[in-house]
């Protein structure tokens, strides 16, 4: 296992900015702000000698967005860190080894990649872009070969197993139970997405505060959900307007949560007990009215979002 993978496995990521390979292979990497203008690579980095340096070196990795690679080359991952301004990148192999990962300080979280290959668009939350090319021996979806003589160092090993403390990405379950526990405890997870009481889940994205082009994507991939579903990923859910619905099925919440940039709204049952959550980019809403089949919700920048109630993605009946 590469120390990439290890730091994976208990959530991290490196902190400093830089295209890291498997195979210990590292150069530096920056972008002109969340514009994304240019895209550069540098210098050689050590990362091993780094993490010596500053065993603290180390970011959370949150997944937003995940895509496969054609051909059972593997899948590529994108998201944010912990801190808001930050992105990366990672490419997996068909049996989930990280084959590279790119980080960024200044790209804020990326939240959809689309790939037509040999290329993958990396998309962030202002939707601005980066394009990689995947077929470049520094973005190539190709694992290096292992070592063929000598063990690795142990001393490596247990390096990168020591610096995560609990693992946090183990262990998280993924069937319908998860997303309700989270909404009684008064948490939401912290990536974006249509997530309902019967597991199921869907990326979900609109234009920021304004509101606009709101969007509901593909279902999350099994490394996106697993990761949602890791009460180490979670915020506190203040819920700020509520509405009860005409029908007496129900009511839908709305609020923010511990990151002032983000928002949600919700739908429960008449007990109490969540038919299915939104969690989006789009400021706290603070404001939801009912208006026969269709429901607006406002944010605290005066952006307002309609919903239709009778889509099968906002009904009441499991399975949708």
């Amino acid at each position: 296992m590469s120390l990439l993978d290890e730091l994976w496995a208990e959530g991290w990521m490196p902190y400093w900015e830089g295209l890291f390979h498997a195979d210990g292979r590292a150069r530096d990497a920056d972008v002109e702000g969340p514009g994304l203008e240019v895209l550069r690579l540098g210098e050689p980095i050590d990362l091993e000698s780094m993490l010596d340096e500053d065993p603290n070196g180390l970011s959370g990795a949150v997944v937003h967005a995940e895509a496969g690679l054609p051909d059972g080359r593997g899948r590529l991952v994108g998201g944010g860190g912990s801190h808001g301004s930050e992105g990366f990148v990672a490419c997996f192999d068909t049996e989930g080894a990280m084959v590279w990962l790119l980080h960024l300080g200044e790209s804020n979280e990326f939240v959809r990649i689309t790939v037509d290959w040999p290329t993958a668009t990396c998309t962030n939350n202002l939707d601005r872009s980066i394009t990689l090319d995947l077929t470049s021996p520094d973005h190539s979806s190709d694992r290096p070969a292992p070592p063929t003589t000598g063990d690795p160092d142990p001393a490596h090993r247990a390096r990168g197993r020591s610096r995560g403390g609990a693992g946090r990405r183990q262990g998280a379950t993924t069937d319908g139970t998860w997303i309700a526990e989270l909404w009684r405890d008064g948490r939401t997870p912290v990536h974006y997405g249509l997530f309902r009481a019967d597991g199921t889940a869907r990326r979900a994205d609109c234009d920021g505060p304004q509101l606009t082009r709101f969007r509901l994507g593909e279902p999350l991939g099994p490394i996106t959900l697993a990761a949602a579903a890791d009460p180490a990923w979670t915020r506190s859910a203040e819920i700020l307007a509520e509405a009860a619905l005409p029908d007496g099925t129900g009511r839908l919440v709305a609020g923010g949560d511990t990151d002032a940039s983000d928002g949600f709204f919700a739908r429960t049952d008449a007990a109490g007990r969540l038919v299915w959550l939104v969690h989006l980019p789009c400021t706290e809403l603070v404001g939801v009215t009912v208006e026969g089949p269709r429901a607006v919700f406002v944010n605290d920048r005066g952006g307002a979002l309609t919903i239709d109630l009778t889509a099968p993605e906002f009904s009441d009946a499991p399975g949708n």
